[in-house]
């Protein structure tokens, strides 16, 4: 093609162990950059669910790729990415066979070396990984800390740092849940249940240019106010606005720096979005004043899931979001209700665009009440 190549793959004749294997499936290798390799590896019959990430394509393929990419097809499919300075090969599937099915995706990869970093979000107590025949979730969750489980983040993306120093990164652009398992050959398996095998490749080979190579292709970060950097107290389980005061001028009693305090769902009123609690926080919109002229900037907590329980002409948040229908349905069109810290609650849709205004409309009505400074959005899966 005139991006690359297009490998057409045909299931062995082999019994099925998932079931709903792929009997067809495209591998469409588009060497995008000198630095960036793409392969994507989807059913041939069926569209599949892609991420709506929006990665520049260039309509040709590079013309010095700092990598070659090599087929295999005996025993099973597999290829190699090799890089080109060194001869050294990055990525190796040949180690295993390719297991294409419906709810069912793995491949397995040799590893340039041991010196693993990436996938998040979890608990390690280093940041490189261990190799011994470990597995990780990736699934976004609303679970504690000081666990060797899946967390708040999902980032399906690892960095390699090669035996010669050299760096290389690989983002695989799935969403649904999965894991990878890590082994001492080196290698890794990786398993999902839905989507496609999107792969990108970027090859530094500094780690600053992969990290830079990787950002340039999903985009930058937003860039955070100046004030942020500041130093900053946050904690759950303030019993009332004097507890929370309290805090404050303890910090101050023994010369801690203290830029921005938080308010997590202490201040709510029965934990509900947009809302203060009347009995032990009634103050907190004039406290806050106080602390912006002192110099101390103040964030507060909103959880996605809005309480679905109060009567019309009570919560307007519910309210406006009823009459502007943003909340995530099931299959019949019904609102999905769960039950969070409010209770019962329905979720918005964020993927809607009039959820993006719904959102907007209540952060600004709620400013009005309680000038915040930030927003510390919880917006991970909870039920």
């Amino acid at each position: 093609t005139s991006k690359g190549y297009q490998v057409q793959l045909e299931r062995i004749n082999y019994p099925s162990v998932i079931g709903e294997d792929m009997e067809r499936v495209n591998v469409d290798v588009e060497i995008q950059t000198d630095e960036r390799l793409r392969v994507r590896i989807t059913d041939a019959v069926n569209e599949r669910f892609a991420v709506p990430l929006d990665i520049e394509s260039p309509p040709t393929q590079a013309d010095n790729p700092l990598y070659d990419i090599d087929f295999t097809s005996s025993p099973s499919f597999g290829f190699k990415v090799t890089r080109k300075s060194s001869g050294a090969v990055i990525f190796d599937t040949t180690i295993g066979g390719l297991h294409m099915a419906d709810q069912y995706l793995q491949f397995s990869t040799r590893l340039n070396s041991d010196n693993l970093y990436g996938f998040g979000e979890h608990e390690h107590h280093t940041l490189k990984h261990d190799m011994n025949w470990v597995t990780w979730p990736l699934w976004t969750r609303d679970h504690a800390v000081n666990t060797s489980a899946n967390l708040y983040g999902q980032q399906p993306v690892y960095m390699n740092v090669e035996q010669d120093g050299s760096t290389h990164m690989v983002l695989i652009l799935n969403a649904n849940a999965a894991d990878v398992t890590l082994m001492p050959a080196p290698a890794l398996t990786y398993r999902t249940i839905g989507g496609e095998l999107d792969l990108y490749f970027f090859l530094g080979p500094s780690p600053a240019e992969a990290v830079k190579q990787y950002l340039e292709a999903v985009g930058n970060p937003v860039m955070i106010p100046y004030w942020a950097l500041g130093f900053q107290l946050c904690r759950w389980g303030y019993e009332d606005l004097a507890d929370l005061q309290a805090a404050v001028e303890r910090m101050r009693q023994y010369d801690i720096p203290h830029d921005i305090q938080y308010g997590d769902i202490d201040y709510m009123e029965n934990r509900k979005d947009f809302t203060i609690d009347p009995e032990g926080w009634a103050d907190l919109p004039e406290y806050v004043d106080q602390l912006k002229e002192e110099g101390t900037r103040f964030v507060i907590i909103l959880d996605p899931a809005i309480a679905n329980y109060d009567t019309p002409g009570v919560y307007p948040p519910l309210d406006n979001g009823n009459a502007m229908d943003i909340w995530v349905k099931d299959s019949n069109g019904q609102p999905i209700q769960g039950e969070v810290w409010p209770g019962e609650v329905f979720f918005p849709d964020y993927t809607n665009p009039d959820c993006e205004d719904w959102w907007r409309v209540e952060c600004v009505d709620f400013k009005e009440v309680l000038d915040y400074d930030g927003l510390w959005i919880v917006s991970i899966l909870a039920n």
